[in-house]
């Protein structure tokens, strides 16, 4: 299990994702995990593809979902991310942006794996 709660908390107060903030998500992916490629997340965040080097940090074969929400105002949009763990076990985000929810929601899961 790999403590992520810093990275979670950056996350939750980020408004926009950052290729920085991505970058340093990244690098601590890798260290716990043999199977991700930093490589082709850099290529991801060099392409500003934000929401797609979300997905690369799901975990291998969990089921997951993003999805916008409506407003609490029309200034206001949020999107609603999870990733789901177990039957009835599951990790949800809700940001500003579909790539920090989803983003958020993986390293939740991932610090329970």
């Amino acid at each position: 299990m790999t403590d992520l709660s810093s990275l979670v908390a950056k996350l939750e107060a980020a408004t926009v994702p950052t290729r920085e903030l991505f970058d340093e998500i990244g690098r601590a992916i890798e260290s716990a995990d043999s199977k991700f490629s930093l490589f082709r997340f850099h290529q991801l965040l060099g392409a500003d593809a934000f929401l797609e080097a979300a997905i690369m940090l799901v975990p291998d074969g969990l089921p997951w979902m993003v999805r916008f929400s409506q407003p609490w105002d029309a200034h206001h949009p949020y999107f609603a991310a999870y990733v789901q763990r177990k039957e009835n076990d599951q990790e949800d985000a809700v940001c500003r942006t579909p790539a920090l929810a989803l983003c958020i929601a993986a390293l939740k899961a991932r610090s329970k794996a």
